[in-house]
C-alpha cells in the first residue's frame, strides 16, 4: 500500500467511525440500552481503560516515532547548512527539534489553561471551575474508596455529571469544540506529514484510539445541552469528526508542496505536533487518570490518619488496572511496528 493510500484510508476510517460514535449519544439520547451505554460506573471504567490504552499507544508514537523522526529531519537540514557555511556550526549544534517540541507543548498548554480560565470566568464561581476542571482532587470527607473510578477520562470527559440537567449553552460548546479541534488538527497533521506507510499505520492507530474516545465523550457532552437543537448538535459532532481529516490533508499538502523549504517546514510542524502529543499524554490523560488516587485526610480505609497509611485495595486495583492498559497499548504498537517493518521488508 502506498503512503497516500494509507493516509486517505486513515481519513475515511477515522471520520466515519468518529461520526458514528459521536452521533450515537445525540441521535439516540434516551433510547440507548444499557448494553450500549452501561451504568455510569461501568461506562466510566470502560472509558478509563480505553483512555489508558490510548496513552500507551501515544507513548510509543511520541517517543519512538514522531520525536526520532522529527529530530532526524532537523539533523538532515542542519547538516546541509553546516556544509554550506561552517560559521553556522554553533547554530546547527543546538537541539532545535527538541526546542520546537517544547514550544509546541507550551503553546497548547497555555491555550488549554486559557480556555479553562475563559470557561471559569463565563460560568463564574466554584460551580464552573468544578464543572470544567475535573483534574482537581476530591475533597469531600464522605467520599468512599474507589469512587475515583467514577471520573471520566481525559480533558474531553471533563464536563460530565449524571445529575446535570442544564447542559451547555452555545458559548461553552463552541469553546469545547475549538479546544478539542485544535488538538485533533495537529494530530491529523502528524499523520499527513509521514512519508512511510508503516509510520502512517502506527500513527493512524494511535490517533484512531484517542479520537474514538474523544468523539464519544464529545457526543455525550453535546447531547446534554438543552439550548442546542438536534441539528446543531449533529453539526458540532460532524465538524469535530472532520478535524482529523483536515489535519491529515494539511500535513499531506505541506509534505508534498513544491517548495525548496518543504523539508524544514515539515520538520517544524512534526516537532510541534510531537509537543501536542506530549501534552495529550501527560496533561490530558495520565494526570487526570491518576489524580483521583491521591490521599487526603479522612479518606482512607479504616479512618486512619497516620503517615504509615496504605492505599486501599480498591485504589490499588484501579491503579494497577490503568497501568496494565497503558502497557497493553504500548505493547500493541510495538508488535504492530515489528509486524509492519517485517512485512515491508
Amino acid at each position: 500500500m502506498e503512503v497516500e493510500q494509507a493516509q486517505f484510508l486513515a481519513i475515511g476510517i477515522i471520520f466515519t467511525i468518529n461520526s458514528m460514535v459521536g452521533l450515537a449519544p445525540v441521535l439516540l439520547k434516551g433510547n440507548l440500552p444499557d448494553v450500549i451505554v452501561p451504568q455510569t460506573q461501568t461506562r466510566n471504567r470502560l472509558l478509563s481503560a480505553a483512555s489508558c490504552f490510548g496513552a500507551g499507544v501515544f507513548l510509543f508514537v511520541c517517543f519512538m516515532g514522531l520525536l526520532p523522526d522529527a529530530d532526524h529531519k532537523f539533523h538532515h537540514f542542519l547538516e546541509d547548512i553546516k556544509r554550506y557555511d561552517e560559521e553556522w556550526t554553533t547554530f546547527t549544534e543546538f537541539p532545535w527539534a527538541f526546542f520546537v517540541v517544547t514550544v509546541g507543548f507550551l503553546s497548547i498548554f497555555t491555550l488549554d489553561k486559557m480556555i479553562h480560565a475563559v470557561e471559569h470566568s463565563r460560568k463564574g464561581g466554584q460551580d464552573g471551575l468544578a464543572h470544567f476542571r475535573r483534574q482537581l482532587p476530591p475533597v469531600e470527607s464522605s467520599k468512599k474508596d474507589g469512587d475515583a473510578e467514577k471520573s471520566l477520562i481525559g480533558k474531553d470527559c471533563v464536563h460530565h455529571h449524571d445529575d446535570e440537567d442544564e447542559g451547555h449553552g452555545v458559548p461553552s460548546s463552541v469553546i469545547f469544540l475549538v479546544a478539542l479541534g485544535i488538538h485533533s488538527v495537529f494530530e491529523g497533521m502528524a499523520v499527513g506529514l509521514q512519508t512511510q506507510t508503516e509510520k502512517v499505520m502506527e500513527l493512524g492507530v494511535a490517533v484512531f484510539v484517542h479520537e474514538v474516545v474523544m468523539a464519544f465523550t464529545f457526543g455525550m457532552e453535546v447531547s446534554r445541552s438543552n439550548t442546542l437543537s438536534r441539528i446543531y448538535k449533529v453539526v458540532y459532532v460532524v465538524v469535530f469528526s472532520a478535524t482529523i481529516p483536515l489535519g491529515v490533508a494539511i500535513g499531506f499538502g505541506l509534505q508534498n508542496a513544491p517548495s525548496d523549504h518543504r523539508d524544514i517546514i515539515s520538520a517544524v510542524f512534526e516537532a510541534f505536533a510531537t509537543g501536542i502529543f506530549v501534552h495529550v499524554i501527560f496533561i490530558e490523560v495520565l494526570s487526570h487518570e491518576f489524580s483521583g488516587h491521591h490521599h487526603h485526610g479522612g479518606h482512607h480505609a479504616g479512618g486512619k490518619d497516620s503517615e504509615g497509611e496504605r492505599t486501599s485495595p480498591s485504589e490499588t486495583y484501579l491503579i494497577l488496572e490503568k497501568v496494565s492498559f497503558i502497557c497493553l497499548g504500548l505493547l500493541t504498537l510495538i508488535m504492530l511496528s515489528i509486524f509492519l517493518h517485517h512485512h515491508h521488508h
